[in-house]
């Protein structure tokens, strides 16, 4: 049996003031590898649209730019050589032991996605760590968390460590391939317009629906959550005032502003003045998905996908009753 390594590149959108070389991190039960890099350049050796699977990545430090350029057109004469200059470069290292060359190419293509989502996990690690103890706030208010939609694509590569040598690398898509969607039907283009020509104010509850649906598929799952209770609190909110206007004096609606909790503005006093009555199931799934919010908020417990995406189905059923969704 041998030892091989796969090597995942994460280029980021920014840098991260930490010193070059390596780093272990915890993730879950396990223990990842990383190699952070600042200030380099990647070369691309070869053609990816003709060559996909045959590109040789090199990294080296930006203060050899010229040097490195000559010495890869003498070594590689007639290929094509491409140049990227990074921010921050994160990699991540995986051991993998397998009998042959053969064995671990095969295991290299059918788990490359998987290996993927993990060492990106491995390197949102980082980044919140890094955010938690870094002192200057220039610097922390510059790193976020990432997803796929922050890097249109990323360097993998497989190495045999004895001898050392690359076996084969690759430029991925960092977002699976999406195909063009339908039109969008005559009456939503024109209810686009008609927003779109309105100097008001976008409705809030709405964006802010939209805005956690797309939280969700970059990875921000405690946001999107947050997001979702928020909008159909707020949708709430405003149904009532805008009903009650034209039921009861304005000085009970003041005096029920500071009165009113959420529990009985949604199951009592918007029912009593023409607002939609929630049926137990619909009631029950926004309580659970603003349970889920407090514990996220208060507790500081980690959201998961499963949950933003409950949140969001609850809170969004919410809305759609208001004829906010």
């Amino acid at each position: 049996m041998k030892v091989y390594e796969v090597q995942f590149g994460f280029e980021l959108p920014f840098w991260l003031a930490l010193p070059e070389g390596e780093c272990t991190v915890a993730v879950d039960a396990n223990t990842a590898r990383l190699s952070v890099s600042n200030a380099v350049d990647r070369w691309e050796v070869g053609d990816p649209d003709l060559l996909p699977g045959m590109i040789i990545q090199v990294l080296s430090p930006q203060e050899t730019r010229d040097e490195t350029r000559e010495q890869l057109r003498r070594e590689h004469q007639d290929i094509p050589v491409t140049r990227h200059s990074l921010k921050t470069l994160v990699t991540h290292v995986r051991e993998v032991i397998c009998a042959d060359e053969e064995e671990v190419k095969r295991l290299y293509d059918s788990n490359k996605r998987v290996w993927y989502d993990e060492s990106l996990k491995a390197v949102n690690r980082l980044i919140d760590a890094y955010q938690s103890v870094v002192p200057d706030d220039a610097l922390r208010g510059h790193a976020a968390q990432v997803a796929p939609w922050d890097m249109d694509r990323f360097v993998t590569s497989l190495w045999d460590t004895d001898p050392r040598r690359q076996l084969t690398g690759s430029i991925e898509p960092a977002l699976p391939e999406m195909s063009r969607p339908s039109p969008m039907p005559p009456r939503a283009v024109g209810a686009l317009r008609r927003l779109l020509a309105d100097p008001a104010q976008l409705p809030i509850p709405q964006v802010l629906n939209a805005g956690a649906l797309s939280k969700i598929v970059r990875g921000d799952y405690r946001g999107a959550i947050i997001d979702d209770v928020a909008a159909l609190e707020i949708a709430v909110e405003n149904s009532f005032d805008g009903l009650a206007k034209g039921r009861l004096p304005p000085e009970i609606i003041e005096s029920l502003r500071g009165l009113r909790r959420f529990p009985d503005l949604c199951c009592k006093w918007l029912p009593a003045v023409g607002g939609p009555r929630l049926r137990d199931k619909e009631w029950n799934n926004i309580d659970n998905a603003r349970k889920i919010r407090h514990g996220v908020v208060h507790r500081g417990e980690r959201a998961t996908e499963d949950q933003a995406r409950t949140v969001h189905d609850a809170c969004t059923v919410g809305l759609r009753r208001l004829g906010m969704a």
